[in-house]
């Protein structure tokens, strides 16, 4: 999956058409994805990292955050696909926080964060009939994105993180020591009517990462002591 690709099909007659159901895919979990990308993150930095899942739950959080801060825009309401460090959004039934370090408790951490999108749409004809039925059925996020065909890996998320110095520069840096990532993939189908054609849908996925490392100078007791007092919260 590239990091940006954005396949806006029936530009002209969508916008005459009118949305009237928004169904969200059941998310996935990317885990296969997600550990070979930790294996290439550690494999390029000259330190041995230790993963630790104390910080792959600080990630999740964030990525539960982006989920939920874009549902709009997956839902055809916003604008577009927001990605931040920051949870500055008063969400509904979720508590924001504000940066990364308020997620581990800790000053000494880093995060890395990315997304990348696939926007498409079908007619509603005995072509679709399939995928429509799988949306129905409340098939995964994944489900859907291998029925139609799309290229998804551990290498995209990597390569998108590589052409960014600044992020870059944390997965080579000397000063971490230890990491932890949550890669998952979110999807909805918008369904349209029109009076002059035939109704359709148009779908959006929506994959997201997010790492975060711990300094190396953090001492494995200010680590239990930060998961006794924060895992709870996650």
């Amino acid at each position: 999956m590239k990091t940006l690709l954005l396949l806006i099909l029936f530009c002209g007659s969508l916008n005459a058409q009118k949305l009237v159901k928004v169904i969200y895919f059941s998310p996935t979990n990317l885990h296969d994805i997600n550990e070979e990308f930790l294996r290439m993150v550690d494999s390029t930095n000259i330190n041995k990292l230790k993963r630790l899942a104390y910080l792959d739950s600080a990630a999740a959080y964030h990525v539960r955050y982006l989920f939920e801060r874009n549902k709009a825009a997956l839902g055809g309401t916003g604008n577009r696909v927001y990605l931040s460090h920051y949870e500055t959004e008063n969400l509904d039934n979720f508590t924001e926080k504000l940066n990364p370090q308020d997620r581990t408790g800790h000053p000494r951490t880093f995060e890395i964060c990315h997304h990348a999108t696939k926007v498409g749409a079908k007619y509603l004809n005995e072509k679709s009939a399939l995928f429509y039925k799988m949306i129905n059925d409340q098939k995964s996020a994944l489900e859907l994105l291998n029925y139609i065909k799309d290229k998804h890996d551990a290498s995209d998320i990597f390569a998108s993180y590589k052409s960014s110095p600044p992020h870059y520069e944390i997965i080579t840096s000397n000063a971490v020591g230890y990491f932890g990532a949550t890669t998952m993939l979110f999807g909805a189908a918008r369904f349209y009517e029109s009076d002059r054609e035939a109704d359709s849908i148009e779908y959006i996925f929506y994959e997201v990462n997010v790492t975060v490392f711990f300094n190396k100078a953090v001492s494995e007791s200010e680590i239990d002591s930060l998961r006794k007092v924060q895992s709870h919260h996650f």
